[in-house]
């Protein structure tokens, strides 16, 4: 009998991504799809044999998901290859810009060895090679390509202009458009990276410097993308046909089809004018391809509902530039779909060194006939859900018919039972362990720690899809390679989640994607250009709400740099973009979980499921609500004391409010002190994350209770976390438009200094936060000024989860103000060296809190010593007056470049503040 785990090892993975077009394939079977290969290969030999450059109409291959197509582009790719043309691979999956996603695929494709071969010459290398022997400037024998790529600045100038002449020669009336591509093409062979990564940043249409321009030739510093594409497709088909393939374009068309409307007439709204905007251009560019491209097959690979979609959008003329779409449909011969399941087989028993009855045991050859109205997708689908079923039971049986949602053959249950609690005891003990002798003190150190925590994230990635059960029915993928700009890769993980057609879908497919990347760099450049790579490749964007993307750091989850850099960052957090740090307990989960899955067994995939360690890394925490779609599982509970969401509109926030006017005064000054500078503002802009930023003598404890006030009289709490000790003596506040409130038992919470009583935190129930301090944070029961670090950023640790959790069972409140928190002697929270592990969870909270109608204000008199990445261009500022140099310069870094003035702030008087909100608002007012 065979053991298990043989056909345990057995792969059926029925969902291949994009780059698996690009790999070898252990699991090809010729006779599928045997006719369309058939028509693509008579294309390219007409192509080669004609002396015309012009591209012939392109192929539609369309079906539905799982028929097979990306499998179909892998096998084209290997039969172009026998033919010595290009593969160009454009990865559609997201496609902010159609002409400039193209040229991606063409500078990413023709940088790729074929087969992914990891000893092979990329794609451009070998067409230079064999340009430099049919222009007769190389010897039989030679490497030309390789022997040039270590030429230095002069000689590869010489050779540049010989072959430059020679094709000029041959092709005087269009090589001369040409001579540019051909240009950075011979740079981007160069051995030396300044002259590699001009000639790639060049064909990426990014620009290069003057002095770059002129020493290398170049007409012009940037070049159009669609210029590029036509220099490039050109140049390739100098040595053959080449494909070009358009993968993945379903999840950008369908999303901007159902966007756009349903046509039935009448004005567009602005989001739907956009989405039929982009829909246009994608129908419009893949028109001008055929014109664009030389001697290029263009293969569009799409579900029949895109191209449906596509076709209604968009002009008619652009279905002309095609053959009728080719529709994929299920197996028809039983042997092809005995043939699907053997292949997957073979390498498992080869492996175990165990010889089958016959290749495709164990499921019978007749069984295969009840496939034969069966997609390639669902024959894999059912194989291992029978496979899993022998597993579970440890005894294998035969299958007999591929009918009906499973097997008809049950697997009988081994005498004796089987010894699982045992086996889990000894996975829990393994983990353990692991994760107990995990060393991560020095695990990220070099240049190449990113690629080491790659390496982790997509180790967590494949835990977390084998630990859930999707939605039903929904099909998942992980997607782990990618190839990017450069020496990075844009992403290091995927996980995509496809739901099937439904009424509320349109009766189209939706994705889900959520993506990963590990940021480690501090440099700008380095931050700016991968965090820009990672939104690219995710596909996060206003009009995406089915992507998000995860940033991982080791250190304070801000990143570096100045105004460019907070400009990405604010665009990236609002657009599905979440920076995460990864604790020192989530690294050792990961470590535990990667050795784990190198050292698999049977029985491991049942203990994650029965564990879960990936699903409650903090690092995924978001992941799970998102691709598994649950939702929460009690109603949303109000806040007392805050208005319902659809409650009368608050008034506005008045800034510059004092206490009441003296009894004993004039009536007419009590008027003047009580209106004097008072400004008024709407107060959903303060949701998320504020800040007060002063010197000593500001006026800034005057201040917060000014803004206490104002939110009381909007029926909003308020809670300071006052760890300086400045209100713990404050027994009650004057309300202006009503009667005095007492701190204890009204609308303000104090958490007092330590030896102090702290006071409760929201009133709504005893397990929210209630005793909170006393249990978790032995500094608030210590005596003396806060001292220790790591007690306080576990305070706030405790405090984030916890706000955290209870806002997201609370509704959306847009344009609402339902509470504050202040934070005062704000560097005690948010450290400006970002130590700790408190700030990610405080960048969160301030996310969710700007959702859910809260405000964070973070109050200091050290301006030096506070984190200012927290916010973003929709935080509020109070500057006040400060002294010091330092202090001065970062106070009016926060506003208005043409109203900063350093001697300004110095001569503030007590109590002034300018106040800088979104949208351009800058106010002065006055606390009295």
């Amino acid at each position: 009998m065979i053991h298990p785990g043989a056909l345990e090892n057995a792969d059926f993975n029925w969902t291949l991504n994009v780059k698996s077009v690009w790999e070898p394939s252990p699991h090809d079977v010729p006779e599928l799809r045997r006719e369309f290969k058939k028509n693509i290969s008579r294309d390219l030999d007409q192509m080669a044999e004609s002396p015309s450059s012009l591209s012939p109409l392109g192929h539609v291959l369309s079906g539905p998901a799982g028929s097979g197509k990306t499998h179909l582009l892998g096998a084209l790719r290997r039969e172009n290859e026998k033919k010595i043309g290009a593969f160009i691979l454009a990865d559609m999956t997201h496609a902010p810009d159609f002409s400039e996603t193209i040229l991606s695929g063409y500078v990413d494709s023709l940088q790729r060895p074929p087969g992914n071969d990891p000893n092979g010459a990329p794609q451009f290398q070998e067409w230079l090679t064999h340009m430099l022997f049919g222009l007769k400037l190389a010897k039989p024998g030679q490497r030309p390509a390789k022997k040039l790529s270590k030429s230095g600045y002069k000689k590869l100038i010489r050779q540049k202009e010989k072959i430059t002449r020679r094709l000029l020669s041959l092709y005087p009336a269009e090589m001369r458009a040409h001579k540019d591509a051909l240009t950075a093409l011979l740079l981007l062979n160069s051995a030396s990276p300044g002259i590699s990564q001009v000639g790639y940043q060049w064909l990426r249409g990014l620009e290069i410097q003057k002095n770059e321009k002129d020493a290398f030739g170049f007409a012009r510093t940037r070049e159009n993308p669609n210029r590029i594409i036509a220099s490039l497709s050109r140049l390739m088909s100098l040595k053959g046909p080449a494909i070009l393939a358009l993968d993945q374009l379903d999840s950008t068309v369908i999303r901007r089809h159902l966007a756009s409307g349903d046509g039935s007439g009448g004005r567009l709204s602005d989001r739907q004018g956009l989405s039929m905007s982009r829909l246009e251009e994608i129908g419009g560019g893949l028109m001008a391809l055929r014109d664009m491209t030389s001697r290029t097959l263009i293969v569009v690979s799409c579900l029949e509902t895109t191209w449906q979609a596509l076709m209604e959008k968009t002009v008619a003329s652009a279905a002309h530039r095609f053959h009728p779409p080719h529709r994929l449909g299920p197996v028809i011969k039983s042997k092809t779909a005995e043939s699907i399941a053997a292949v997957r087989l073979a390498p498992a028993y080869k492996k175990a060194k165990f010889i089958p009855p016959y290749p495709s045991w164990p499921f019978r050859p007749s069984a295969f006939e009840t496939a034969r109205e069966l997609f390639p997708r669902e024959i894999l689908q059912r194989c291992d859900r029978h496979r899993e079923m022998c597993l579970k039971q440890k005894k294998i049986q035969e299958l007999t018919s591929f009918g009906g949602p499973g097997s008809d053959a049950q697997p009988e249950s081994p005498p004796g039972g089987t010894n699982q609690s045992g086996k889990r005891d000894e996975w829990n003990h393994t983990f353990k362990n692991l994760k107990k002798n995990a060393d991560i003190s020095r695990i990220f150190e070099g240049e190449d720690g990113e690629t080491r925590a790659a390496a982790l994230i997509q180790s967590a990635f494949k835990s977390f899809v084998c630990e859930n059960d999707f939605p039903k029915n929904a099909e998942t993928a992980l997607e782990t390679e990618f190839r990017g700009d450069g020496k990075y890769p844009p992403l290091h993980a995927r996980i995509q989640v496809i739901f099937p057609s439904s009424k509320n879908s349109g009766g189209k497919n939706r994705e889900r994607h959520f993506c990963a990347r590990a940021i480690f760099k501090t440099h700008v450049i380095a931050f700016q250009a991968r965090l820009k790579a990672a939104m690219t490749a995710s596909g996060i964007g206003p009009n995406a709400p089915d992507r998000r993307m995860v940033i991982a750091s080791l250190g304070p989850a801000a990143p570096p740099g100045g105004e460019k850099t907070l400009a990405m960052v604010d665009w990236f957090k609002e657009n599905g973009g979440i920076f995460a740090r990864l604790s020192d307990d989530d690294l050792k989960t990961m470590l535990a979980l990667q050795a784990m899955e190198n050292e698999r067994s049977p029985g491991f995939l049942n203990w994650l499921k029965e564990q879960k360690p990936a699903t409650g890394l903090e690092f995924m925490e978001s992941a799970t609500p998102f691709l598994l779609e649950k939702k929460p599982e009690k109603p949303p509970a109000p806040l007392p004391d805050s208005p319902a969401p659809d409650s009368a509109p608050q008034g506005d926030f008045v800034l510059g409010l004092g206490a009441d006017p003296d009894p004993e005064a004039d009536p007419a000054d009590a008027e003047k002190q009580k209106t004097a500078d008072v400004i008024a503002v709407p107060p959903g802009i303060f949701a998320g994350a504020s800040m007060i930023l002063s010197g000593e003598g500001s006026g800034k404890n005057a201040l917060v209770l000014s803004l206490v006030r104002s939110a009381a009289a909007l029926n909003a709490p308020t809670v300071i976390f006052d760890s300086g000790g400045a209100f713990g003596e404050i027994s009650s506040l004057g309300n202006p438009e009503s009667h005095d409130f007492d701190i204890d038992k009204k609308s303000m919470q104090t958490w007092r200094k330590p030896g102090v009583e702290p006071g409760r935190l929201f009133r709504e129930r005893e397990s929210s936060i209630q005793g909170f301090a006393k249990i978790h944070a032995p500094v608030f029961d210590a005596s003396g000024m806060i001292a220790n670090f790591k007690v306080l950023d576990e305070l706030m640790v405790r405090v984030c989860r916890t706000l955290i959790q209870w806002m997201k069972n609370r509704p959306d409140a847009p344009g609402v103000l339902n509470g504050l928190l202040i934070f005062d002697e704000a560097s005690r929270f948010i450290p400006a060296s970002g130590k700790g592990e408190s700030p990610p969870l405080i960048r969160e909270l301030i996310e969710m809190a700007r959702k859910k109608g809260f405000g964070l204000i973070f109050a200091t008199e050290s301006p030096g010593d506070v984190s200012l990445d927290l916010m973003d261009r929709r935080s509020c500022y109070f500057l006040g007056k400060a002294s010091s140099p330092a202090a001065i310069n970062i106070i009016n870094s926060r506003r208005k470049p043409h109203k900063r003035d350093n001697g300004d702030i110095p001569r503030l008087p007590g109590g002034k503040f300018h106040f800088v909100g979104p949208g351009g608002m800058e106010y002065v007012f006055q606390v009295r």
